[in-house]
């Protein structure tokens, strides 16, 4: 049997009851196992916090993917479709009406490539259903 181990043991045993040196080295010992477990409090609560989010994100996410959407006034639906539309357009000559979920799009773009890229982004609007460009002509 080996007598290293028991003396070390004996030794540390010692020390953490020695009447001077034993109370400064248990006070250090106190202070730390508090610090370590504060640390371990402040980060049990932001994983909590992030984990809640997260959960309160994905029952916004289910619940939003569940019900149906709500119906939009035809006057709402349109200003909608212009206001997006008109940061990324030059509307001038575009006509832009609601029926229901349907945009109707009339009047001239400056090019075939512009023509698709609205009917896009118009396809692109939350609340647009359907779009229409059959009067919407290149020039």
């Amino acid at each position: 049997m080996r007598v290293w181990p028991w003396l070390a043991v004996g030794i540390g045993i010692g020390w953490l009851t020695a009447p001077r040196r034993g109370s400064s080295v248990r006070a250090h010992i106190r202070q730390k196992a508090w610090h370590w477990t504060r640390l371990a409090i402040r980060y049990a609560g932001r994983r909590g916090r992030d984990w809640r989010n997260r959960l309160a994100g994905t029952a916004v996410e289910l619940r939003r993917a569940t019900r149906p959407e709500p119906a939009v006034a035809p006057v709402t639906l349109a200003a909608r479709v212009r206001s997006r539309l008109g940061r990324q357009f030059y509307l001038g000559q575009v006509e832009i009406t609601a029926d229901g979920g349907v945009i109707h799009l009339s009047g001239r773009m400056p090019s075939d490539g512009e023509r698709e890229r609205l009917i896009a982004a118009v396809r692109a609007v939350e609340g647009v259903h359907e779009v229409t460009a059959e009067h919407l002509r290149a020039a």
